[in-house]
């Protein structure tokens, strides 16, 4: 069997659906890479794609062979549901409501989350400059 038909044949015992659960579950998560994901998730794996009604968890090599053969088509087709699906569910049920999103807790108080720093974590702390002509820290 050549190489291309062993990567097609692993990558047809998937759906795009099981793929695509890694990947939104990967967005959700506060791993910092796909391999520290799978480690945490490999203990949840089967309740996790029972959510989105899958059986099993691709493999991690399933997945980096399916990112792999993707081409611009149909990450575009994918971009284009995606963003037809999200803007024909308004966040308010009229176009003249404000339309911010938020969580609503038990209380019904509303609580808008916001992040001002584009990045996944925190900032690396630095050792201020130390001189005779500086301030101490």
């Amino acid at each position: 069997m050549s190489r291309s038909a062993s990567h097609a044949s692993v990558l047809a015992a998937y759906a795009v659906i099981d793929f695509l659960a890694v990947l939104f579950g990967y967005a959700g998560s506060s791993e910092r890479t796909l391999e520290e994901f799978y480690q945490r998730l490999h203990p949840f794996a089967v309740p996790f794609m029972a959510l989105f009604e899958r059986e099993r968890l691709p493999s991690r090599s399933a997945l980096s062979r399916f990112l792999a053969a993707l081409t611009e088509a149909p990450v575009e087709a994918l971009r284009t549901l995606f963003l037809d699906d999200l803007l024909s569910r308004p966040l308010a049920p009229a176009s003249t409501e404000k339309q911010t999103g938020g969580l609503v807790d038990r209380a019904g108080n509303t609580w808008v989350v916001f992040d001002l720093d584009g990045t996944r974590e925190a900032a690396r702390q630095r050792a201020l400059p130390q001189s005779e002509d500086l301030p101490p820290p």
